[in-house]
């Protein structure tokens, strides 16, 4: 069965078992290909399935790991917007599946201006004073037609454009770290924030932090699970801490596993966490 860069499991699985069932039916020890073309409809019916859901506002957002500060007020600091989609069966569609067809159709753009939308109602008609997480993809951190309308929404949403902190991956920047510098003045212009998420110096190396004027980090999870027991891990949040402190970037973890942990990364400077 042929295997692409969008396919899930179960599509995979699928024709694999048809595959099967084709060659039993052709006789023992025989072999059966499925053909391209059946991929293609496949592909047809997930591009229309995609685009209807963005289209037609077919998608939920909902919020996931409310990170609080660390300290005994536990006040709720941000919380991250997760999306969610169905298909005609009512199914969850993984996320990853659904990204990568917007992207390979060019229709992620409108998802995430889409997105951006459903956040800002959410915050003006629930009254929310923390902050949204909202992630985005690279082709929309680059391409100009979404930054101009971007420009346009934050300058038309004032108060609330402070409390929209646009994420991306460490390893996602580097994919052009000009591109994204550039991207950085243009929402810090408007007066929301940037994070960068999972925080990995073996993509941004601490020396590179200067360079970015960011306002937040998210540390990825193997630097703090289990920091309550290892020295070594407790000495590398406690720099980055210090460091970020002096660039004026505030530390965030997240999957604190338990009090104990919770403590430690008060103590070493951290500036928020989600459980």
């Amino acid at each position: 069965a042929p295997f692409n860069k969008i396919s899930t499991t179960i599509d995979i699985l699928k024709h694999a078992n048809e595959a099967y069932e084709m060659a039993k039916q052709i006789g023992p020890n025989e072999s059966y290909i499925i053909d391209k073309n059946d991929l293609s409809r496949d592909m047809q019916e997930w591009k229309n399935l995609i685009f209807n859901i963005i289209d037609n506002d077919k998608f939920h957002v909902g919020y996931i790991n409310q990170a609080i500060s660390m300290d005994s007020k536990k006040t709720i600091l941000m919380e991250e917007a997760f999306t969610t989609a169905t298909d005609h069966n009512n199914k969850t569609i993984p996320i990853g599946t659904f990204i990568s067809i917007a992207e390979e159709y060019n229709k992620i753009i409108d998802f995430d201006k889409a997105v951006i939308n459903h956040i800002i109602k959410y915050i003006k008609r629930k009254d929310i004073k923390h902050e949204i997480l909202i992630n985005l993809s690279f082709d929309s951190l680059i391409d100009n037609e979404f930054k101009n309308w971007l420009d346009k929404t934050l300058r038309d949403n004032i108060p609330i454009d402070n409390q929209l902190v646009f994420s991306i991956t460490a390893y996602g920047c580097i994919r052009d770290i000009d591109a994204f510098k550039k991207f950085i003045d243009l929402v810090h212009q408007n007066n929301a924030k940037i994070i960068l998420k999972r925080f990995e110096t073996k993509f941004v190396p601490l020396s590179n932090l200067k360079d970015l004027n960011l306002d937040y980090i998210r540390l990825a999870r193997d630097y703090t699970n289990g920091i309550d027991s290892n020295k070594s891990k407790q000495n590398f949040v406690e720099s980055v801490c210090e460091l970020s402190k002096l660039l004026n970037i505030k530390v965030f973890v997240e999957s604190i596993e338990n009090d104990e942990c919770f403590s430690k990364l008060e103590v070493l400077g951290v500036y928020g966490g989600s459980k």
